[in-house]
């Protein structure tokens, strides 16, 4: 069976939508085979689509991306 998801993030700037999608696709790049994962920027909302045969390994990086935003945001002064 294959899980899909897609989490959003919304941004008062498109610029910043950029940056962020950006720092978040760099650590997709490193995903296991298994795990499908695409970060775009569209205008002001980053969008970040998972895909996976396994349930467990969607919600772990469904964790892991709202760890990353929250870093990122901290980071950036958002």
């Amino acid at each position: 069976m294959v899980v899909e998801a897609r989490l959003t993030f919304e941004y008062r700037e498109a610029g910043i939508a950029a940056d962020v999608a950006r720092l978040l696709q760099v650590d997709n790049e490193i995903a296991p085979r298994n795990l499908e994962v695409q970060t775009t920027a569209l205008k002001n909302h980053v969008i970040t689509k998972i895909k996976s045969n396994r349930g467990k390994t969607v919600f772990a990086t469904l964790d892991d991306l709202v760890f990353s935003e929250k870093l990122i945001s901290e980071i950036l002064d958002i």
